[in-house]
């Protein structure tokens, strides 16, 4: 196969797995620039790259658990593989096939979220820059579209629940996902 068109493949399967995460990063930054009163070029900059960092950051988690948090598990040693040949296209395939197959993530799971909302309010009053409030409100963003997504997809949000060996309801969470929503909400229009 020529290099163009296993390029074309390649671009095709990140396309595929970011083109929503793309658009929600790209309102976000929009959101910021615009009713934050940016009037630096090279702020709208930093803004624009924070927000599209931060859309790839969930998916970070999965090359961090293969190399660090638990290298043996038999997901874990297929993407080393797949790292090890530098198969982009394999991986983000791999990826999509197989991401609710992983189980106990760390920034998959209720506690990081309950975290990270507290980091967020942090950088939202005003300890953090252009680049980390960006970064942040899409990485929010992004871990709430994900949940939906998978809450849809799955029809449950166990997965994320992991610390927690009790039953939990549909009721539960769907009230959480409506609180995630609410709590983001609430943060954008304190910005």
């Amino acid at each position: 196969m020529n290099d163009f068109v296993l390029k074309i493949y390649v671009v095709n399967a990140i396309i595929n797995r970011y083109k929503i995460p793309f658009l929600i990063s790209l309102v976000i930054a929009l959101g910021i620039v615009v009713f934050g009163g940016v009037g630096n070029w090279l702020t709208a900059v930093f803004i624009f790259l924070g927000s599209i960092l931060g859309m790839f950051f969930l998916d970070f988690e999965f090359l961090l658990n293969s190399f660090i948090v638990d290298p043996d598990e038999e997901k874990s040693v297929e993407i080393r593989r797949i790292a090890k040949n530098k198969d982009i296209k394999g991986y983000f395939e791999y990826i999509n096939q197989n991401e609710y197959a992983f189980d106990k993530l760390m920034i998959r799971s209720v506690l990081f979220q309950i975290l990270f909302w507290i980091f967020i309010f942090y950088v939202i009053n005003g300890a953090g820059q252009a680049f980390s409030l960006a970064f942040t409100l899409s990485v929010g963003a992004n871990m709430l579209y994900q949940q939906i997504l998978e809450f849809i997809r799955t029809k449950t949000l166990r997965r994320w629940f992991w610390m927690y060996n009790g039953e939990i309801t549909k009721k539960v969470y769907d009230s959480y996902i409506i609180l995630m929503a609410l709590l983001y909400v609430i943060m954008v229009l304190y910005i």
